[in-house]
């Protein structure tokens, strides 16, 4: 049952981030429901499956919008396992610390992401642009968290009642 949800979830975050959130858009910047799911599921289940779900919504980020096949990928591998270190230090029912935690891997996210393309792509390294970006994207992720978030908590809850309830 797990295994079956989580790659739902997968899919689903696929459909949506591909199709729904870019309409949501402010001046050309929109959440990253991908980064979002990933710290979610990290926080929530752990470093295992953090890591899992984040090589595999980061694999069809690189496919979907990456110039590189791999940094998004292993960028949000690397997340995962570090937010789900944490999955054990906090009440899992906590939105404010998940919702903090998704704003600073946000910014972390996207301050790598900007360096390696200044370097591999040659572009021109702008303090301004690096920080207004990154802020925005991390303010529109920690809204979005807002509302994922409790969406996955459920889900997890439901996924844990069902394992003790039938010993899986």
């Amino acid at each position: 049952m797990k295994k079956w949800t989580l790659t739902l979830i997968v899919i689903l975050t696929y459909l949506l981030q591909t199709s729904v959130i870019p309409e949501f858009s402010i001046n050309g910047i929109y959440p990253n429901l991908f980064l979002v799911v990933t710290c979610g599921l990290s926080f929530l289940f752990g470093s295992t499956i953090g890591a899992v779900n984040g090589f595999c919504l980061g694999l069809l980020n690189d496919f979907s919008q990456g110039r590189c096949v791999g940094l998004y990928a292993f960028l949000s591998m690397y997340i995962g396992m570090i937010l789900g270190q944490f999955n054990k230090r906090f009440f899992k029912d906590n939105y404010v610390v998940a919702i903090i935690f998704i704003g600073f891997a946000t910014v972390f996210y996207e301050v790598v992401v900007y360096l390696f393309s200044m370097f591999a792509y040659s572009q021109e390294f702008s303090l301004l642009a690096l920080v207004g970006k990154s802020l925005m994207i991390a303010f529109m992720n920690m809204i979005a968290s807002v509302i994922v978030y409790p969406i996955l908590l459920k889900i997890h809850i439901g996924i844990e009642v069902d394992r003790n309830i039938f010993g899986r």
